[in-house]
């Protein structure tokens, strides 16, 4: 009997501590599917947050593999070319552009991640209209697994077109002040006319950012112009035997110089290639590479004599603020 009640007493305290255990154990299971809950509605929000602050970023932004495959993208990309992010994702460069730009940016994209470190480039696209051209800085960066391998890279890219266009402003300002400084100078300092014109020329290429200037000189008698002084880019090519009169009537009389000689006024071709009063110089002009013009009239007691003609490498070159200076 004795040994029959230790036994039983030995039975109950182990269902006890059996019991125990087991709410212990179920306390600690409700515990931990709090925590998991509770870490997994964390996870949730914070990769809502980030989901969110990735696609509100004004900035382009996608993620390549290896074999330069988008895996991700945010709005401001798929906008600027035209898709949604969805139809993005599992196209690579040479589905959403030229195959020119496309094998460019393969190569650079392969040349980023064999070099394991952040690239900063220029690179510049078309918006998604194709209307305007935009330059973009962009931030090239490998991205790696767990061991280290590089399994693509991410990209950054921002909108650079106001800034550069600012800071290619500023330049150009300096650029003409430059120039007007040096042709005081010339005033001052050259004793001739003729070494004043091909200072002033000199001075317009060298330090006012022009590719190519040069100053004519009406003849009265023959209405003709000729060719005074001249320097720079497609110069002598351009001015051999180049015929201008300044009579509306004769085809060589309704380009910028002459309308400039006849009216007494200022003429900016913004457009050279493109305006119709170029026509006949349009050739020449596209082997020199100019993108505008100006011809400024020159007086002598009141009179126009001649013309100051000014060539610049981009079309609208000569804004308000150029066109006063």
């Amino acid at each position: 009997l004795p040994h029959a009640i230790e036994h039983a007493l030995q039975r109950f305290r182990l269902d006890q501590s059996a019991r125990r255990l087991q709410a212990e154990l179920a306390q600690a299971n409700a515990s931990l599917e709090e925590k998991v809950v509770l870490r997994t509605t964390q996870l949730q929000q914070t990769q809502a947050r980030l989901r969110a602050t990735f696609d509100a970023i004004p900035d382009l932004i996608w993620e390549k593999d290896t074999l330069g495959v988008y895996r991700a993208c945010n709005p401001a990309m798929a906008q600027l070319m035209g898709r949604t992010q969805d139809d993005v994702l599992g196209l690579s460069d040479h589905d959403l552009f030229e195959p020119v730009v496309a094998d460019n940016l393969l190569a650079h994209d392969r040349a980023v991640m064999a070099s394991n470190a952040a690239v900063v480039r220029e690179h510049k696209l078309k918006s998604a209209d194709g209307q305007k051209s935009l330059l973009f800085e962009v931030i090239n960066t490998p991205t790696f697994d767990t061991n280290g391998a590089v399994v693509g890279l991410l990209a950054v890219a921002r909108d650079v077109t106001e800034r550069r266009a600012a800071q290619d402003k500023i330049r150009s300002l300096s650029q003409i002040y430059m120039a007007l400084s040096q042709c005081n100078q010339a005033i001052v300092h050259c004793t001739t006319q003729e070494e004043l014109f091909h200072q002033i020329c000199q001075d317009s290429v060298r330090f006012g950012g022009m590719k190519m200037a040069w100053i004519g000189l009406l003849d009265e008698a023959s209405q003709r112009v000729g060719v005074a002084a001249s320097f720079g880019r497609g110069a002598q090519e351009y001015l051999q035997d180049i015929v201008i009169l300044t009579d509306l009537t004769d085809p060589s009389g309704s380009g910028p110089t002459g309308c400039a000689i006849r009216q007494g006024e200022a003429v900016w071709c913004q457009d050279f290639q493109g305006d119709p009063d170029t026509a006949s110089w349009r050739h020449a002009g596209e082997r020199a590479g100019w993108g505008a013009s100006a011809a400024l009239p020159l007086f002598r007691s009141g009179r126009v004599v001649g013309a100051f003609n000014l060539y610049a490498d981009e079309s609208n070159a000569f804004d308000e603020v150029t066109r006063s200076l």
